[in-house]
């Protein structure tokens, strides 16, 4: 089941590019990919489900990348997503509860991450 699960796309490429250069690039380009589409729909959705593609990105960096990549996909999707998504539409005196919403969403992120990198 592991070798069904797991792309070992690092490896693939071991003799070309080290291991950890592709996990990077795995999850900026997973990452922006889906940062450029939750920023497009913002005028169909808004601010709602703002980490839903964060999950998305996170999941197959990791399935992609492994567990590193996915760990970035998550850092750098939250970081984006808070910054372009969350907090500009966020009222003032309502910004410091959604610190609540993000902290939630990083943890079920990293449990994700986690199991399918077990």
């Amino acid at each position: 089941m592991k070798k069904i699960l797991h792309s070992r796309l690092p490896e693939r490429f071991a003799g070309r590019v080290p291991p950890l250069v592709v996990e990077i690039a795995v999850a900026l380009v997973v990452t922006g990919v889906l940062a450029i589409l939750r920023i497009a729909m913002i005028p169909w959705v808004g601010d709602l489900a703002p980490y839903a593609l964060v999950f998305v990105a996170a999941v197959g960096s990791t399935f992609l990348g492994g567990w590193r990549s996915g760990l970035l996909a998550i850092l750098i999707g939250q970081f984006m997503v808070w910054n372009l998504v969350v907090y500009p539409a966020a009222n003032p005196i309502l910004r410091s509860q959604l610190v609540g919403g993000l902290v939630v969403a990083t943890i079920a992120q990293l449990v994700a991450v986690a199991i399918i990198a077990l």
